[in-house]
């Protein structure tokens, strides 16, 4: 039982810990703005083990979240967000469907590996890998160490991209306790 299980502290569980970094990586890749959410939430563990001492404490935060998003310009989201994916580790996957294709991004299908998947025209409509160059491949610890030193590119995030994260947080606790959209 550690902090991130109690609400009064964490704020939320699986939804804070991983929802918000899917949350916000798919408003900066789209560029699309959240108008709306709706929202289902969770808890499988209900109770886990005190790190000191005997006895169990109880787990106040969600395990899953599934959202549903949409967007200013009508674009629809949905995310399915939970810390139970057996054997998925970090696993993170993105599709993005549009008028002429699609693409796919998986991060840790294979430990260590980004991967993207194409799909159109020019693929006879079958899924095709997209080797990565390079130049975008991210080195997390360097571009943070970037961002401290001022070297950043222009891309990090901001103060006010942690506020309308926590706001886009708080309407989906809203929209999974009332049982309704919420806007935002």
């Amino acid at each position: 039982m550690v902090w991130r299980f109690v609400k009064d502290i964490a704020g939320s569980g699986s939804l804070g810990d991983l929802g918000c970094h899917a949350l916000d990586l798919c408003e900066f890749v789209t560029g699309e703005e959240y108008d709306k959410v709706f929202a289902h939430n969770g808890t499988f563990v209900h109770e886990r083990r005190l790190l000191e001492g005997e006895g169990k404490g109880k787990v106040d935060v969600d395990d899953y979240s599934n959202i549903f998003v949409e967007t200013k310009s009508g674009a629809s989201f949905s995310f399915e967000i939970s810390r139970f994916n057996y054997g998925r580790g970090n696993y993170q996957r993105m599709e993005i469907y549009g008028e002429k294709g699609a693409i796919v991004y998986h991060l840790d299908r294979i430990p260590g590996v980004d991967e993207i998947e194409i799909c159109d025209e020019t693929t006879g409509d079958k899924y095709v890998p997209l080797e990565i160059p390079e130049e975008f491949k991210v080195d997390q610890m360097q571009s943070f160490a970037d961002i401290v030193n001022g070297c950043e590119d222009g891309l990090s995030a901001t103060i006010e991209d942690g506020l309308r994260s926590q706001i886009l947080l708080d309407a989906i606790l809203e929209a999974a306790e009332k049982g309704t959209w919420v806007k935002l």
